[in-house]
């Protein structure tokens, strides 16, 4: 029997695209559900140190081996998408979860920058 290399079938299921922007939620989702991926949503803004500190990490590649391919992020700018940002009082917060067969984000955890 033929044996099937599981390395390169994942491969190929992984979304082309896995850090979306707040306003692309429903498509960073629907990616989500699409692949099976988890999602991690980082709520911060612009004049925010440690928002700016975890932004600098994605830019400079040093979180991409965690999040390429393995879960779908979005990063939510409270002050641009307050409609997304309901309930949100201190940043960064993260929320993380999956996509039910409806297609809605069902949080897991939920962490809060106090610092």
């Amino acid at each position: 029997p033929k044996v099937e290399n599981r390395d390169s079938a994942k491969e190929t299921d992984k979304p082309q695209k896995t850090v979306f922007d707040g306003s692309e939620l429903k498509e960073a989702l629907k990616e989500a559900k699409e692949h099976g991926l988890p999602v991690v949503i980082k709520y911060g803004r612009e004049g925010c140190p440690p928002c700016r500190s975890f932004d600098g990490d994605m830019a400079q590649g040093r979180l991409s081996g965690t999040f390429d391919g393995n879960a779908i992020l979005v990063k939510v700018d409270t002050d641009r998408n307050p409609n997304l940002s309901a309930g949100i009082s201190r940043v960064p917060t993260f929320k993380t979860g999956y996509v039910n067969d409806q297609g809605n984000f069902v949080i897991t955890n939920q962490f809060i920058n106090y610092g």
